[in-house]
């Protein structure tokens, strides 16, 4: 998720307000030349821990490369000390709406400060917008005053999204599943029209409503068309009788990348410890066959890898409503999803678990 986050920081700054530059106010100019070279200074860190991340190929090079990503709290204290000059103007917004999303909504002061003095304000639809695309539990409090009290539409309807993400992306998302479908549901009706990015949220809401209803825990998985690396027509179907883990990822996809190659290694010799069993990895790579090819050249990968092209992957991303990589199902011997976003021991832990339930040993 940190890699989502990340990417969103710019989205967060699209369309807010950017106090204008008044010779006249040589404070104004001084505060955001100051807030420039905070963002800077985040940005190089940033960009340096997630070239680590890129590079990691283990979960200790992965581990090691997490502790390179900027920390935080020193930066929202060199902004906060700007907001305090005048916490009400604009460049205020756009300075608490970074630190929302660069600190992940840790430090209570900035939620509080928006609430205070922007939760009405119209243009804090921006910041809406980017929690629409990620949410964070810690944002709750601000997204709620903005859904119930903010006068402008847009700026209710992204908030409302926000909140169905949030509850969608829970850590136990069986209890706030009902709470996520409302506030989609919501959507799909109240604001159906509400522009996000290049779409509208009743098409976004459609999405996470049939995750909802089709792709959560003990659903059964949706069949899966494609074609294997050769061209070959594929199915998950196919697979009937055994226990699946469908991988879906890309290797070209920048910061997410990191953690989709540091999961081969314990994938492959998970594989090669269930050999003969029940048992199929299936990799859905959302690369081209090029690309693919000249990755298997220096990656050994003893499984099923199925290869729809950019095309075809897209239409997979979109029908399970794919949003950040690598996406993974264990699907059980029935074709029942069980278990969601899982990686390392954890897996190979519920694979094996379910492996035994489909043989009849314990």
């Amino acid at each position: 998720m940190r890699t989502l986050i990340g990417g969103l920081l710019g989205v967060a700054l699209i369309g807010l307000p950017a106090s204008p530059a008044d010779t006249r106010d040589e404070n104004a100019l001084d505060r955001k030349g100051q807030f420039k070279a905070i963002q800077e200074d985040f940005g190089r860190a940033q960009a340096e821990g997630y070239m680590a991340l890129r590079a990691a190929k283990t979960p200790e090079e992965q581990k090691a490369a997490s502790e390179k990503m900027p920390k935080t709290p020193g930066y929202v204290a060199r902004v906060l000390t700007l907001v305090e000059a005048s916490p009400k103007d604009d460049l205020s917004l756009q300075m608490l709406s970074w630190l929302t999303l660069a600190d992940h909504g840790k430090d209570a002061r900035v939620i509080d400060l928006l609430i205070r003095n922007h939760s009405k304000s119209p243009k804090i639809a921006s910041l809406c917008e980017a929690y629409s695309f990620a949410a964070l539990g810690a944002n709750k409090p601000l997204l709620e005053k903005v859904l119930s009290d903010n006068p402008d539409r847009r700026a209710q309807g992204l908030a409302c999204f926000a909140l169905g993400v949030m509850a969608s992306d829970a850590i136990d998302a069986s209890k706030t599943a009902a709470e996520a479908e409302r506030l989609f549901e919501r959507c799909a009706v109240e604001f159906a029209d509400v522009k996000q990015g290049t779409g509208r949220l009743g098409e976004s809401a459609k999405g996470y409503l049939f995750e909802i209803r089709n792709l959560a825990v003990g659903k059964s998985a949706p069949d899966v068309e494609t074609e294997d690396i050769d061209g070959k027509k594929v199915k998950l179907s196919d697979h009937k009788g055994k226990v699946v883990v469908l991988d879906l990822w890309v290797e070209w996809s920048g910061p997410c990348c990191g953690p989709s190659r540091a999961m081969i290694p314990h994938e492959r010799e998970m594989v090669n410890k269930l050999a003969g069993k029940p048992f199929a990895l299936i990799s859905v790579c959302g690369d081209g066959r090029d690309v693919l090819k000249e990755f298997l050249k220096q990656e050994s990968i003893p499984w099923t890898i199925w290869s729809p092209g950019l095309d075809g992957a897209g239409a997979i991303r979109k029908q399970w409503h794919v949003r950040f990589f690598p996406a993974v199902y264990v699907i059980d011997a029935k074709g029942v999803i069980r278990y969601k976003y899982i990686s390392g021991k954890e897996l190979e832990a519920a694979v094996e678990k379910l492996v035994a339930e489909s043989t009849g040993k314990k």
